[in-house]
């Protein structure tokens, strides 16, 4: 569970002991175990995180102890250990029931155990834990069927569903993975007699245990072949040929002939007489029936086919000919000739598959198979009257055919996959004709290549030539065109510079398929004008997705520039001039507003320059947060640059209104990684008119966060606050140190991690507002495993002079509708309780007017119990405001990262849905993160950022930071922040060390108005090298209403996996069927942010094609147009 607050939250827990023990004097304290709840499955061994804020007086022991009860106190003790590590006990617990793991303090009862007897035991409320079954899995459904039969295995399953396993027959594994149906029906096509098994069994949860064999029996459909009938006299006979089935018993039915081996010749038949047999084995799979009829009185006669066989040979697709010979043929006054292709090899035709007039037949494929033995007979009978014979004539006569056989011809077929990096790959698969296949390549400059698989890098034709087992070839084409991504090359027209304030940047594209352009000043047209410095970026689309980048930095050229310079130091004396001595103040902004605003920093003696056109400007000091601690003699100083080599002054003496320190407090870290070390940076300031003296920090992590070091000595944790003291702070003295830990592996990826400094002194000694009434809201909360409990207490000395109101957002769902109201007098307490259902809520009260402490009373807590999945809801804790605009408070909050972009730009509070709405008025926290993923150190990093016209320059408030920096602002809205002589290394050689950030935070301007985006970008630059872009923050100024329960509010994350991962090339994205993957697709980038390979997603189990990505690690993003999204990396081995 996380909390955050402007306030420290204390808990005080009840242990109930006899009244005659209530004199003892204890010490002993267990400390505060994480109220998370851990599951573990019964085969693994659990580990909980350690107790945090114990004390041991000199004769306790520390141990951990597994037990029953609701935690808090030591029922039914189940086991001990001197870490909070525990394995599952068959033979005294119970699968799914939640037991406790608590530290415990007590005297050594000698062993080296706790004597549990001990007045003073201390027992910390334990972790809920609990050890999930195994799943089991049982496969049965023997089976007897016939061949092209199906059989019907059945799986039955305990355990939580999907279910993955593997069924194996002979030397074959099946792998299936999310099975949800219960029981499971595999049904083997086409089945083949062998014993099925089930393997490697797992659940939504652990591993488990499958057993059953489903043996299945196929047996053989017996069949007849070679049927013939023959007279003899008035009379005929007819035999045939039985294969197949069970060969041990033949019968025929009626009995009425003799069957000789596996020949049977019928008994004498009238010629006439129709006949009907039955033909048997001893399976179960039915008999064949035959019948027909034979003439014996017949004159006419067919000639004979030569029986030797015609093969195919797949090279061509030209008919096969037969040989006939009329020698013997006789045809009466009524009779006609004509071939048949049919199924049967004597002389009875069999299935009948087609007819012509000559004995020439081509494969036709809706009616016949390749590799299939055919005959060509000669038939004569009756004149059916369209020339043809009529089948039905008694007199028919079949001569025995020539067997021909067809092989199917090479067939080809290609496809293009464009790689977006100047290549493509060409997949070819061949078919029919007969395998193995040969590749061979010409290109379009005579080059010659071989394999199903090229990669190419030219545009032009590609001729295939594909070569079977038995020499037949086929040819094709492959055109390839459009391979070059767009390339684009922006040309300005000029340099900026005072006498030409406005810069046209064309952009001239050389690779022919470009789509669309996307500036970074949210332009779409294919030149724009600006006029300010910075670095500016165009995203180029191509038809097919394929994006390419262009940037340029355009700079200010000063030498034809106005100077406008100055010192800004503390009147100390009160005459309101800049007297020798008089404490310098660096790091102020200066502002000359003009036409065009342009600005400066002040060093540390107090002077700065600012570049400006030629023109009027009214200049200022522009004084930090909150601005009410300092005034300046001349508020406005206007000054006239009336050319380029002109140069003014302006000079700001600044009185103190009260004489006090005001101290600044920020803190961040790069990201958060669990199982690994992350360092927090804190940074400080005193941007008040007195020197701070006993200066110190309070700084407290999540229970998940373990402190391991700092470059800082610091006392604690008391009550989970670690104290590090700073000393005095000097005027304009602003510093830092770090904080190294570790991120507990209990950590789930998505859950936000929140760190909280807190910054002494931290009064203010401006004068209240009258209209306060001296009441001071502030909102705690408390959360048992069962219930959670918002407190809103009035903590000032006087009551509250009107009521206030709050609100309840569950996973961003209002729940309290209308607005609860409250009073309350000094001291006072309101609560609102919320079911323990693991998920996030946020409660938001409104502060009584005129209180000057900042304070905008808000809280949110996440992973407070569990859900009906046994996890907690995430990604809703960011989408609020942090309550800690107060200068002495810094809050923050950020979700632990599995794969991570390295290099990006973050934009806090997230905003509501999916337009990421935040309120008019709302401060936002940006974050740029870098990391140097090259080869070698950088010595400099510079990180531009343009701010867009929504945002207040002049409230800029500088964060935390990773090293040490200059800052300056280019023209009116280019934020630079230098980081000179960081000596950065690659990530490579330590990748711990190889990131960095800068935090800022920045109000709305006066301008901002409902409805305005405001996007933002950084670009960042490495020593000499190109801009590395960051990704483009998104928010839009709106009334933040709230949706009613019955309405989803945000759009939870994409569930998504690609596997295997890592890959050689060939992987599978598997998403939830219920997709709409018309509207999807999947983008993968380099480690410096570059798009290397788009793809439209089809279905839930998608191919991807990363064979042509060079070995490395590859970021990827998944966007749905509904607003869901999922993103990850993939290892290309």
């Amino acid at each position: 569970m996380i909390q955050f607050t402007m306030r420290s939250t204390i808990f005080f827990f009840l242990l109930l002991v006899p009244a005659f023990q209530l004199s003892a004097q204890c010490d002993s304290d267990a400390g505060t175990m994480n109220l998370t709840a851990v599951e573990a499955c019964s085969s693994e061994t659990l580990t909980v995180q350690n107790t945090s804020g114990e004390f041991l007086d000199a004769d306790d022991v520390l141990l951990y102890y597994l037990h029953e009860g609701n935690g808090s106190t030591l029922l039914t003790p189940l086991a001990s250990s001197t870490d909070p590590t525990f394995s599952f006990d068959g033979a005294t617990m119970t699968e799914g029931i939640t037991y406790y793991i608590s530290a415990v303090v007590g005297n050594n009862d000698g062993s080296g155990g706790i004597d549990l007897t001990d007045v003073c035991l201390s027992v910390a409320p334990g972790t809920p834990v609990s050890f999930l079954a195994a799943p089991t899995a049982v496969m049965s459904g023997d089976a007897s069927i016939c061949e092209g039969e199906a059989a019907a295995i059945s799986i039955d399953f305990t355990g939580e569903a999907p279910w993955s396993f593997l069924i194996r027959f002979g030397n074959t594994n099946l792998a299936f993975t999310n099975i949800s149906d219960n029981p499971f029906t595999f049904s083997p096509r086409p089945a083949t007699s062998t014993s099925y098994t089930i393997a490697s069994l797992s659940d939504a949860n652990c591993p488990g245990v499958a057993s059953g064999t489903a043996t299945v029996t196929v047996s053989e459909q017996l069949e007849v072949f070679n049927v013939n009938t023959a007279c003899n006299g008035a009379s005929y006979t007819l035999s045939f040929g039985i294969h197949h089935g069970d060969t041990s018993a033949y019968s025929v039915n009626p009995p009425n002939g003799t069957i000789t081996g596996t020949t049977f010749t019928s008994d004498p038949i009238p010629g006439g007489t129709a006949y009907s047999f039955e033909v048997f084995d001893n399976g179960a799979c039915g008999a064949v029936v035959l019948s027909g009829v034979k003439a014996c009185d017949c004159d006419s006669k067919a000639g004979s086919m030569d029986p030797a066989p015609l093969v195919s040979d797949g090279c061509t697709g030209d008919p096969l000919t037969a040989v006939y010979d009329n020698t013997d043929e006789v045809l009466d006054s009524d009779d006609a000739l004509t071939f048949i292709l049919h199924t049967n090899e004597g002389n009875v035709l069999g299935e009948v598959i087609q007819t012509s007039d000559q004995p020439s037949f081509a494969f036709q494929g809706a009616s016949m198979d390749y590799g299939v033995v055919y005959y060509v007979s000669a038939v004569v009978g009756n004149d059916n009257g369209n020339g043809s014979v009529d089948l039905s004539d008694p007199c028919l006569d079949v001569a025995v055919g020539t067997p021909v056989t067809f092989h199917e011809l090479i067939r080809v077929v290609c496809d293009v996959v464009r790689n977006c990096d100047a290549t493509a790959s060409v997949i070819c698969t061949a078919s029919g004709g007969t395998p193995n296949y040969n590749y061979d390549w010409t290109g379009p400059s005579g080059e010659t290549l071989t394999g199903n698989f090229i990669d190419v890098f030219d545009e032009g034709d590609y001729v295939l030539t594909v070569t079977d087992a038995m020499g037949c070839s086929a040819t094709t084409t492959v055109f390839v065109f459009g391979i070059e991504p767009p390339f684009c090359q922006i040309t300005p027209s000029g340099n900026l510079s005072c006498s030409q304030p406005l810069v046209q940047l064309d952009l001239q594209c050389f690779s022919g398929n470009e789509e669309s352009f996307q500036w970074s000043t949210g332009e779409t047209s294919q030149s724009i004008s600006v006029s300010q410095p910075g670095t500016y970026s165009v995203t180029i689309t191509t038809f097919d997705g394929c994006m390419g980048f262009s940037t340029i930095e355009v700079t200010l050229d000063d030498s034809d520039c106005g100077t406008i310079s100055g010192y800004v130091n503390r009147d100390e004396n009160g005459n309101c001039l800049n007297d020798p001595g008089e404490l310098p103040l660096g790091g102020w902004m200066v502002q000359a507003a003009g036409a065009v605003n342009f600005y400066g920093f002040t060093d540390e003696d107090g002077f700065y320059e600012i570049f400006a056109l030629p023109g009027n400007y009214d200049v200022s000091a522009v004084i930090p947060f909150p601005g009410n601690y300092w005034e300046a003699c001349t508020p406005t100083v206007n000054v006239t640059l009336a050319d380029a080599n002109d140069t003014e002054t302006a000079d700001f003496t600044m009185q103190a209104i009260v004489d006090c320190p005001l101290l600044e407090v920020d803190i961040s870290t790069p990201l958060l990684r669990r199982c690994f070390v992350n360092t927090y940076n804190v940074s400080y300031c005193n941007n008040g008119a007195a020197t701070a003296e006993e200066t110190s920090v309070e700084v407290s992590f999540d229970p998940l966060f373990n402190v391991q070091s700092s470059d800082l000595p610091y006392t604690g944790p008391v009550n989970g606050v670690y104290t590090f003291a700073i000393g005095t702070v000097g005027i304009g003295e602003c510093g830092g140190f770090n904080i190294e830990g570790t991120l507990s592996c209990a950590a789930n990826n998505g859950q936000s991690i929140c760190a909280e400094a807190h910054i002494f002194p931290d009064s203010l000694c401006t004068t209240p507002s009258p209209e306060w009434s001296g009441a001071n809201i502030e909102i705690t909360s408390d959360c048992d495993g069962d219930e959670l409990v918002f407190s809103i207490t009035n903590v000032g000395a006087e009551n509250m002079a009107e009521p206030s109101n709050f609100i309840v957002i569950e996973d961003g769902v209002m729940l309290t509708q209308p607005a609860e109201t409250f009073l309350l007098a000094s001291g006072e307490t309101t609560t609102a309780s919320f079911p323990a259902n693991g998920s996030t809520y946020t409660i938001i009260a409104e502060q009584v007017a005129g209180l000057n402490n900042f304070s905008s009373p808000i809280l949110t807590v996440e992973g407070c119990g569990t859900n009906s999945s046994g996890g907690f809801s995430t990604g809703f804790a960011l989408q609020f405001p942090q309550d800690d605009e107060s200068p002495f408070l810094s809050i923050d909050c950020q979700q632990v990262v599995g794969s991570y972009d390295p290099n990006d730009k973050r934009g806090y509070p997230l905003g509501l849905t999916d337009e990421h709405l935040i309120g008019p008025g709302q401060d936002l926290e940006y974050k740029i993160r870098f990391q140097n993923t090259g080869t070698d150190t950088a010595f400099t990093v510079v990180v531009q950022d343009v701010l867009p016209a929504e945002l207040d320059i002049t409230s800029l408030r500088p964060g935390a930071s990773s090293h040490p920096y200059k800052m300056e602002i280019l023209g009116s809205d280019t934020l630079v922040f230098r980081f000179e002589n960081i000596l950065l290394p690659d990530s490579n050689s330590n990748e711990a060390l190889s990131h960095g950030f800068i935090k800022f935070r920045v109000s709305l301007s006066a301008n901002a108005q409902t409805g305005d985006l405001i996007e933002n970008e950084a670009a960042i630059f490495f020593d000499f090298n190109d801009a590395v872009l960051t990704n483009r923050t998104l928010h839009k100024i709106g009334e933040q209403s709230f949706p009613t329960p019955s309405v989803e509010a945000v759009r939870p994350a994409l569930a998504h996996a690609i596997v295997p991962n890592p890959t050689s090339g060939e992987a599978t994205l598997l998403l939830s069927d219920n997709l709409d993957f018309r509207k999807m697709n999947i983008r993968f980038y380099d480690v410096t942010g570059q798009p290397v390979l788009s793809e439209q997603l089809h279905s839930p189990s998608t191919p991807l094609h990363l064979q042509a990505l060079p070995p490395g690690i590859y970021f990827y993003k998944i966007k749905m147009e509904n607003g869901m999204t999922g993103e990850g990396k993939v290892v290309r081995k």
